[in-house]
């Protein structure tokens, strides 16, 4: 990378003809593996509604609403959207809901990290 923005294509937007990700502008869209064209992205989902990557090949990717995240929980097949927790909540830290910004799952709550743990 020589950190130098450049403008992408006009063909770059949905519906233009694309064979890799970087083909489409990430600002509109994605590149449909399946047909080979860019494509808008799907909207947001809500809590409760799955979310994440298709398994079907095509590279859609289906995101939360803010306030929410997508998230796995145990047992399940698929990833849903949950509402994120608040400071003082009981969480894992690799299953279920995650922390509100800036906090994180520390000893099974979640928490402002201290300073000395940030260094």
């Amino acid at each position: 990378m020589n950190n130098v923005c450049t403008a992408l294509p006009p063909g770059s937007r949905p519906g233009a003809p694309c064979a890799t990700f970087e083909e489409c502008d990430g600002r509109f869209g994605y590149c449909n593996r399946l047909n080979g064209k860019c494509e808008a992205y799907p909207p947001l989902v809500r809590a409760g509604e799955n979310c994440g990557t298709r398994v079907d090949g095509s590279g859609e990717t289906i995101n939360c609403v803010p306030g929410t995240s997508c998230v796995a929980t145990l047992g399940a097949l698929v990833r849903s959207c949950l509402p994120d927790l608040p400071v003082g909540a009981a969480c894992h830290p690799t299953v279920g809901g995650r922390c509100t910004r800036p906090a994180a799952c520390i000893d099974a709550t979640c928490q402002i990290a201290p300073p000395a743990m940030c260094q």
